[in-house]
């Protein structure tokens, strides 16, 4: 048998049993009122069914003392079923707007037809992603995890139509870099140079990835160089044989001068010869043959004129140079 507690003893466990149940009860309280963050609703039950197994168990304690450990406890409860009603209620919102803004970037996704609508819809599921993995989050794990899951596969989707833009786009920048070494190859330097201007017109509109871009920049600025040697070398021949032309049309010019003295010369011996002919058919004879020669001094004035815009054009070029 087990030993008897006289009243005293009796009175005095008791009261030190309702002073610990108290300071249990006031700790309880002070953890849980206001709501931590992510709070464990369970382990707070858990806890609430512990202390009142043990308010039922203990000595014989005054009633008023426990009378007010039991409200004190229920008043804790009461408040925590509110708390955990209102989190229910915050999580199934959150879970309803977080699935309703993933089905629309879904939606986007789906009908996206340039790679900045991909991008945006990104956008959206980066911010998204804060709201499902903060601390802040009002989702419990198992919720998390299934929207996780969800974000997951629409981020997924997200990369792979961007990519496919992506790769459309760097291959429609390269076809004009493309065109721009088939005109390299084939001399046209300022063809070449009209093509890579149009491929960096086009990178704004037409977004690929920074490693296929940096590329495509490096192969572009090349090729430019490409057609600024391409330019120079044929100034080069140009120049190099500018020099033979200008003396060529020099020449032309100075035997077109000699030429046209002797027309001259030609012309007043005939007009002389017409003025002492003494049949009309002679006179008709050195009219054909002045109409003739004049008609060679013409065409020599425009040979002349035509030499001389040359000759300016070529000095002009090689002054120039």
């Amino acid at each position: 048998m087990g030993t008897r507690l006289e009243p005293l003893e009796w009175q005095r466990l008791a009261e030190e049993t309702a002073v610990r149940l108290r300071a249990d009860i006031e700790a309880f309280r002070a953890e849980y009122r206001p709501l931590p963050a992510g709070v464990s609703f369970s382990a707070f039950w858990l806890r609430a069914r512990k202390l009142n197994e043990e308010m039922r168990t203990a000595p014989a304690i005054k009633l008023d003392d426990k009378l007010g450990l039991q409200s004190a406890l229920n008043e804790l409860c009461e408040y925590v079923v509110l708390e955990q009603q209102r989190v229910k209620e915050e999580v199934a919102r959150s879970r309803q707007e977080i699935s309703e803004t993933l089905a629309l970037a879904r939606e986007t996704i789906d009908q996206a037809n340039r790679a900045d609508e991909i991008q945006a819809a990104r956008s959206d599921l980066a911010a998204l992603r804060e709201r499902i993995t903060g601390p802040d989050s009002p989702l419990d794990g198992r919720e998390r995890r299934a929207v996780w899951q969800e974000w997951h596969t629409a981020n997924q989707l997200a990369w792979a139509r961007l990519n496919d833009f992506w790769q459309a786009n760097e291959a429609s920048l390269s076809a004009l870099l493309d065109q721009a070494k088939t005109a390299i190859d084939s001399g046209r330097s300022r063809d070449a140079r009209d093509r890579i201007r149009d491929f960096h017109a086009a990178i704004p509109s037409q977004e690929c990835s920074h490693r296929s871009l940096r590329s495509l920049q490096s192969r572009a600025g090349r090729l430019w160089e490409e057609a600024d040697e391409v330019a120079r070398q044929k100034h080069e021949v140009y120049m190099a044989n500018a020099g033979i032309r200008l003396g060529r049309w020099k020449a032309e010019l100075h035997e077109n001068e000699r030429t046209r003295v002797t027309l001259i010369g030609e012309i007043q011996e005939i007009e002389q010869r017409r003025e002492d002919a003494s049949t009309d058919i002679a006179v008709a004879l050195y009219r054909g043959q002045l109409a003739a020669l004049a008609r060679q001094l013409d065409r020599l004035e425009d040979a002349d004129r035509l030499l001389q815009l040359r000759i300016g054009e070529a000095e002009s070029a090689v002054s120039e140079s």
